[in-house]
């Protein structure tokens, strides 16, 4: 849900202030949101103070790259990790953290 107002939108019981004017919101009070790939984290980081707590449903080995789908109360998120020896691949039942900079949410156009 979205309040405009405050700039706030509310994913799942997280609430996230938007850095810029929310421009509208569906009659329901939904607003499509969309993140860069490259502005999430599964380790967090400086600057990333957002974080959802997710459960891993599928991992895909692509060769350099390892595609990672994850479910947080219905909602599927879908992203891909380089793959590096130092880099331990979540494993499907994984609870995990992907966190990001609210800076880095924006709205999209309906």
């Amino acid at each position: 849900m979205a309040d405009r107002a405050h700039q706030m939108v509310s994913v799942s019981g997280v609430t996230v202030r938007l850095e810029k004017q929310i421009e509208s919101t569906a009659a329901d009070g939904t607003l499509p949101l969309a993140l860069r790939p490259e502005a999430l984290s599964l380790s967090g980081g400086q600057g990333r103070e957002m974080a959802f707590d997710w459960v891993v449903t599928h991992v895909s080995f692509m060769g350099s790259v390892i595609r990672i789908r994850m479910d947080l109360a219905g909602e599927p998120l879908a992203f891909d990790v380089f793959n590096s020896p130092s880099l331990k691949p979540p494993i499907i039942g994984d609870r995990a953290s992907a966190c990001f900079d609210p800076r880095d949410v924006f709205e999209m156009a309906e």
